[in-house]
């Protein structure tokens, strides 16, 4: 009778381990789903930053290319306005030469004449 209580109890004890095993078992493997469930968007995370980060870097590049394009545009206008500016001042000063030839030109100063062979 002892040696089937001993039996009996050892059975017990037998199928409260298994099912205890199997309870770790079975969290255990809940637990390393979840880890790897998180380290598979952590990789997307990563992943997408690595990607934002190469964007960003491409418009930092695009930015510097059109910052180095306004700075050139600007620098030819500024010398473009100077030589129209010096045209202008050339213009002036023959149209100031022409007009004062062509009073001294009554007075006989060679008139429109001289002022073109000047120019030339």
């Amino acid at each position: 009778r002892r040696t089937w209580e001993s039996l009996v109890a050892q059975r017990r004890l037998h199928r409260a381990r298994s099912h205890l095993l199997r309870r770790v078992v079975r969290a255990w493997y809940q637990l390393w789903m979840e880890c790897k469930s998180s380290t598979e968007t952590l990789q997307e995370e990563v992943a997408h930053q690595e990607d934002l980060s190469q964007l960003a870097a491409q418009h930092d590049v695009q930015v510097a290319a059109l910052l180095s394009e306004i700075e050139h545009r600007e620098r030819i206008s500024r010398a473009e306005s100077e030589a129209l500016r010096e045209q202008v001042e050339r213009a002036c000063k023959l149209h100031g030469d022409l007009l004062l030839r062509q009073r001294t030109g009554a007075a006989g100063g060679g008139g429109l004449a001289a002022w073109r062979a000047d120019v030339r």
